[in-house]
């Protein structure tokens, strides 16, 4: 019970950070889960730290500022005002973020930029038509 009351405690005073701590801690372990689950090779701690660093540096501010700026969307019933949302994020957010975590991702990999512009050139319909079917 403390931990759940200190969680909730940062979680109201220090929202950002706090998130931060758990989107990179969620993201790490559910690499080493599926590097688990998915080979034999051993466990691969940069792929571990690229996914948390990610997670925590750039994807948890950018959707922490977001979902902020969603909730300005007004207007209409609750099921209209859903569907607003889910649109403007859908088609205008979704596919730049998803554009900017393929790029950073494969920066991080040590691409280069342009080598990192071409797969993200070649993955990214497929990965946000696949985003838009979930």
């Amino acid at each position: 019970m403390r931990i759940l009351r200190f969680f909730q405690r940062q979680l109201a005073t220090r929202p950002l950070p706090t998130q931060m701590c758990i989107a990179g801690t969620i993201s790490g372990c559910g690499d080493c889960f599926a590097q688990y689950m998915s080979n034999n090779k051993g466990w691969d701690k940069w792929r571990t730290a690229r996914f948390s660093f990610l997670s925590s540096c750039f994807m948890a501010p950018t959707l922490f500022i977001w979902f902020r700026v969603l909730e300005k969307v007004k207007g209409g019933s609750r099921t209209l005002l859903l569907a607003k949302k889910l649109c403007i994020d859908q088609l205008c957010f979704s596919p730049l973020f998803n554009a900017a975590i393929i790029f950073n991702l494969r920066f991080l990999q040590h691409q280069s930029i342009g080598k990192s512009c071409e797969l993200l050139k070649e993955d990214w319909l497929n990965i946000y038509a696949t985003s838009l079917k979930v």
